[in-house]
């Protein structure tokens, strides 16, 4: 999970790849950061998943929108249940 501040994304990104692979799922809650440009920053990921969370997640109340041009259905289903205990995960 990239949890950083954007404008940390270009430095931080080089020591990051190092450790994604073909089986790696990158998930983003970088904000400005989008699908395109992390994928030319991780392009052996499996796939990029960009997810917004909001503060009402705190009480499992949150509006979570998940957004991947790479996720299949499978991995939809691989990681719906981790953010609806968050609050409501659409895709």
């Amino acid at each position: 999970i990239l949890g950083f501040k954007p404008q940390q994304l270009r430095a931080l990104a080089p020591d990051v790849a190092r450790w994604v692979t073909s089986r790696t799922t990158l998930i983003s809650i970088l904000a400005g950061a989008d699908c395109a440009t992390l994928q030319g920053l991780f392009p052996r990921a499996r796939a990029v998943v960009r997810v917004m969370p909001n503060l009402p997640v705190a009480v499992r109340r949150g509006v979570l929108p998940l957004y991947s041009p790479q996720a299949d259905e499978v991995l939809q289903r691989e990681l719906q249940p981790w953010f609806s205990r968050l609050g409501f995960a659409p895709w």
